[in-house]
């Protein structure tokens, strides 16, 4: 796991969702500009670095509705974002 001394680039939708389900707050959204990707940057906390861990374990559980009302938000921001 990488340490908690730079800002943590998040490209996954999921990941986002499932980070703002847990009650973390991005810090930016911001456009990759080697790959033209959109991403959320995140305090590099070890927080949220353990929430990271967590999401990638195979089991375990989420509030779906909560998930994915935040991932429809979060497709919204990018749409918008994008537009700019």
């Amino acid at each position: 796991m990488k340490g908690v001394d730079s800002m943590k680039k998040i490209y996954s939708l999921n990941m986002v969702s499932y980070l703002r389900s847990r009650g973390f707050k991005e810090i930016s959204l911001n456009k990759d500009e080697t790959n033209d990707k959109v991403y959320y940057t995140f305090e590099p906390s070890t927080e949220v670095l353990n929430a990271i861990a967590e999401y990638k374990n195979p089991n375990v559980t989420v509030v779906l509705h909560d998930f994915i009302a935040n991932f429809k938000t979060i497709k919204t921001e990018i749409y918008e974002f994008s537009k700019r």
